[in-house]
Parts: structure tokens; sequence; C-alpha cells
């Protein structure tokens, strides 16, 4: 690694032998091949928004010409504030943010959304310095949790409502194995010869059943927040759709134009199997978590499927918490489908 920065300093020097009265600029692309230094600025904090000192940030930075891999370590200090100095091209690198006791917190191709005008000046990237925000999660009090992970769902007839357990992952009987509908699902299927419109309709059962939809941070291991919000406004319908447009009558290929669905950067809490006094006042409800996209598949009616959802059930009554303890419990498993053991929490 020290001869590499020092062949890397050798180059910058006769860089500005041969062209030191020409601008940075015409002879910063040869900094794209051997490459140029990157800054980036890390502050990390707690859930609560409060410094993290003493956490360890890593950036690695690449240089894909030479095969190189750059990895840079610091601690944050009192402000919860670090800088990460080193060597890349194609301007790539990602941070990762970890202490015991922890969430690791990860961020991946961190100059990817930068914008603007990025471009190398006297062997810099520029703009000089990204700053990143690092959320780092404490573990505060994992529970069990029944998890399925990445369940496609085939829907067994168009236009007809199905109930969904959560704790079986599976449709209810007698399309499934399930006992409990925690929500419905209707899917529906129109089609001509210029387009398809792909909808799917989620219901719940009971009179505040429900769920909201909340922005996931993906940086950490633990995406969610840690409890359901008891006053948060649990919305008893979404409606998921597509419209394709056909390429050709007859093709298989078809192409997106407009689409409502829950997305990659979303979740879901749900509060289901709720119960009510004679006052209509909450007695006792369960609460989970969804991640994945909503939104219906296939390329036929006879193939529509729901695809890659996941969800986290806390099977105790009344019990808010969201946090995932990560282990696959078999004495909560019930059905034929296993649930997981995952570090997405």
């Amino acid at each position: 690694m020290t001869d590499h920065l020092a062949k890397n300093t050798l180059l910058t020097l006769c860089c500005g032998l041969l062209f030191g009265s020409m601008k940075a600029e015409a002879y910063g692309l040869l900094f794209y091949l051997f490459g140029a230094e990157a800054k980036v600025c890390v502050t990390v904090v707690d859930a609560d928004g409060k410094p993290v000192e003493n956490a360890l940030t890593l950036a690695t930075y690449r240089q894909y010409n030479w095969g190189l891999v750059n990895n840079v370590e610091k601690l944050t200090d009192e402000n919860g504030y670090a800088e990460l100095v080193g060597r890349c091209d194609y301007l790539d690198a990602d941070v990762v943010v970890k202490k015991e006791g922890c969430y690791e917190t990860r961020v991946e191709k961190c100059f990817k959304k930068m914008g603007g005008d990025i471009h190398v000046k006297w062997g810099k990237w520029h703009p000089y310095g990204k700053h990143l925000t690092c959320v780092l999660k404490e573990i505060r009090n994992p529970v069990p949790m029944v998890v399925f992970w990445r369940v496609f769902m085939h829907v067994p007839e168009i236009g007809k409502e199905f109930g969904y357990d959560l704790e079986y992952g599976d449709f209810v009987k007698p399309y499934g194995d399930g006992e409990v509908a925690d929500f419905q699902l209707k899917i529906e299927w129109e089609e001509d010869d210029k387009r398809i419109v792909k909808k799917a309709t989620m219901t719940f059962p009971n009179a505040l059943d429900g769920a909201y939809v909340f922005p996931l941070y993906r940086a950490s291991k633990l995406r969610s927040p840690y409890h359901a919000d008891m006053d948060a406004q649990y919305q008893k319908e979404f409606v998921f759709y597509s419209v394709w447009v056909k390429e050709k009558p007859g093709r298989a290929w078809h192409h997106i134009v407009e689409e409502e669905k829950l997305t990659e950067a979303q979740g879901m809490i749900l509060r289901t199997r709720t119960k009510v006094d004679a006052n209509g006042t909450l007695v006792s409800a369960h609460f989970s978590k969804l991640y994945g996209e909503l939104a219906t598949d296939g390329f036929t009616p006879e193939e529509a499927s729901l695809g890659g959802m996941s969800t986290y059930f806390n099977p105790v009554e009344n019990d808010t918490n969201l946090e995932y303890d990560g282990k696959r419990h078999r004495e909560l498993q019930k059905g034929k489908r296993e649930n997981t053991e995952t570090e997405i929490r």
C-alpha cells in the first residue's frame, strides 16, 4: 500500500512538472486512470439525534483499474464526527459505521447521488468532502418474531378476496394453511390489445385493524422504528396498481407506464386481530411490519402473484415492539413454511 501511495505521489509531481502552467482540468483525466483523492465527512448520531463518540467509521475506496481496495478507519470524536480520506477512481466508496451494542450502519456507493459537476482537479475529486449523517441505532430489546422472508404469493383466483395469515405466512383456509386473516387481498386484472392493468387491493377485517407506511432506514440493520406508533393513523385500505403498455399485440414483452406500489424505500406497520370493548375502545391487538414491494406480477392472469414481501409478526398480544432478534424460533413456527433467520431486522 505504501509503495502504491508513493507511485501516486510521484505521478502527481510529474504532472505538475510537465503541465505546470496548464489548467488542472487538462491533465485531471490522468487521475481517472490512476486514482484521485476523495474525502468523506461522517457525522454519527443515535436514534434520538445525539452525537455518538468513539464509533468506528470505515471507508472502502476502490481503484478498479489496478484492482486495489483502500480501507481507511477513524473513530468519531465527541461531536460524532470523523473524516475519511482515501484514493479511488470513478469516485466509488462505501462507508460502514459500527459500535458495540449497536446495529451496524452501511452506506453503499456514498457518492452515487452526489449529482452536479463531479470532476478531478489538482489530484482531488470535486466537490471535495462528501458529508454523510449516519444514524447508529442501539440494540435495545430484540424480541422473537415470526418472520417470512421474500414471500411470493401465487394468487388463487383473480377478482376474489383472500385472507392472509402473518403467523402462518400463507392464505387462510381453504387456499392455504392460515387460520386468522390479518389482512385481505384482492387481485384484479384488466387487459385489451393495447394495455394491461394489474391492481391489488389490501383491506383489513376488524374495526380498528389497519396499517401505515413509514420510510425505511435502509443503511441500518434495523430498518424500522423500534415500536409501532399507537397514535398513528391506521389506514383501512391500500390500492396498488400498475399499467403496462404492450409493445406489439401478442408479444410477452411490455413496459410499465404508471404504477402505485409499496417501494423498496418504504415499509408498512400493521395493527391486526384487534378487539374492542362495548364502547368501541381498543382492548387488544397484534403488531407487525412488512418490507418489500406490494404489487402484482405475472404475464397472464393464471400466473398472477404478489412478489417479494417480507413479514415480521409479533406473536405477543399488545406488544408494540418491532425489534426482531434475528433468530429462527421453531416454537413459533406454524403451517408448512419455515420462518426465517435473517440479519435484516
